[in-house]
């Protein structure tokens, strides 16, 4: 849903929260045009609520195909996959609770269901500077952890991420006067669904 964006308008988006420098041999093209489709949901979230003064923090979820040009393609690594994701924004201790409880829920859903899930550090070129250094202090910071199961080969199932203020700062997202924080959680819907069906049988 939401309104129609045009292809310069994404675009600009894009090229606004620094898409082509961080993460450009990824990007999934439709067609000979050169459109390119959408690498996470929360990127089409985000492009409709830029340039905005929030009155308070915001929760959203959402649910949508995503696609990525990944180095090798099997059952659990897809050029095309759903993801179902929770954005939110507000200030930095609120996004960092949040994002950590999420964490812990769905760890503690995926061990019950037998997975034997565990979280490990790890980096995102969704919103990383460019570096090694940068990178490490990532993985220093906790910005982003991986729920990882034993299917297929230590398959990471779902991710829980703080973007810090990179989103705000870059698409004028504030709150109180301040570029608000913000982070989201995403499950890869046929990622748990290989998992459970390799535990359990289809």
């Amino acid at each position: 849903g939401g309104p129609e964006v045009s292809d310069q308008e994404w675009r600009a988006f894009l090229d606004r929260v620094e898409f082509f420098s961080s993460f450009p041999r990824r990007a999934v093209a439709a067609g000979r045009g050169g459109l390119l489709l959408p690498p996470a949901t929360c990127y089409r979230f985000f492009q409709a609520i830029q340039d905005t003064d929030l009155p308070e923090p915001v929760v959203a979820t959402l649910t949508g195909p995503c696609f990525r040009r990944e180095p090798r393609y099997d059952e659990g690594h897809r050029q095309v996959f759903t993801m179902r994701e929770a954005v939110f924004l507000g200030g930095e201790d609120g996004v960092t609770e949040l994002r950590d409880t999420l964490s812990g829920a769905s760890l503690a859903l995926a061990n019950d269901l037998g997975l034997e899930a565990r979280p490990v550090d790890a980096e995102d070129p969704f919103f990383a500077e460019r570096g090694r250094a940068k990178r490490l202090l990532q993985r220093l910071l906790r910005l982003k952890v991986e729920l990882v199961t034993q299917a297929a080969g230590t398959l990471p199932i779902a991710s829980f991420n703080l973007h810090q203020d990179f989103f705000g700062t870059r698409l004028g997202l504030s709150l109180a006067g301040h570029p608000a924080w913000s982070g989201c959680a995403a499950w890869g819907i046929e990622r748990w669904r290989l998992a459970l069906e390799e535990r359990w049988g289809k």
